[in-house]
């Protein structure tokens, strides 16, 4: 039996390295008042970066927000030196900005690189065992994996997506052109789509069946 297929379609704002906030000087902390985000409507959790023309290396600066899935998460990275540093974490909301020291009068904007991940897709809600197929649909230039976990996420309800254990499935590792092929193990507790990167305008759809 072939179960309804989970279908997702995901359109990446384009890359702007001020698109949460720009400007911003002092020490904070900057509320989401600060943050117009008027590009990013794309709904996705991204990988973040600050960029600044100054030096600031020796400022830590730590980002709260919600992870792909709704959770809190924070992170905390030192400035950039007159370039653009990338968070390690996907934030899908900025909820405030804050830097350990003062910036003086120079500036820092907050914006997106052209990574992102989707929520936690939970398998088991979708599907009871079996094996699963997917399928991708690449527009434009983009760089994705296929990720999944064993992870109890009904014990973990309220972890991070992060601190689930994730693997990419062999089968759609860096993976960039459309493909439709069967997983390579199965069954997950969860799956993922990461993008590693893109290009301005690129999409990506996604759809999932099982088989029993």
């Amino acid at each position: 039996m072939t179960m309804r297929p989970l279908h997702l379609a995901f359109a990446p704002a384009n890359v702007n390295t001020a698109g949460f906030a720009t400007g911003l000087t002092g020490v904070g902390p900057w509320a989401t008042v600060n943050f117009t985000r008027s590009a990013a409507t794309d709904s996705l959790a991204h990988l973040l970066t600050l960029t600044s023309a100054a030096n600031l290396s020796a400022i830590n600066i730590t980002v709260t927000g919600t992870d792909p899935d709704g959770v809190a998460v924070t992170e905390t990275l030192a400035g950039p030196n007159t370039n653009t540093v990338t968070l390690t974490k996907y934030f899908a909301t900025i909820t405030a900005v804050s830097a350990a020291s003062t910036l003086g009068a120079n500036t820092l904007n907050v914006g997106w690189a052209n990574s992102f991940v989707s929520q936690t897709l939970p398998t088991e809600i979708y599907f009871h065992g079996g094996h699963y197929t997917a399928g991708f649909g690449v527009t434009g230039t983009i760089a994705f994996d296929l990720e999944c976990t064993t992870s109890n996420l009904r014990a973990e309800s309220q972890a991070l997506q992060s601190s689930y254990l994730w693997l990419n499935d062999a089968n759609f590792a860096s993976k960039s052109a459309s493909l439709i092929s069967n997983t390579a193990t199965a069954p997950y507790t969860a799956v993922r789509v990461i993008a590693n990167s893109y290009s301005n305008g690129a999409a990506l759809t996604f759809d999932l069946l099982t088989s029993q």
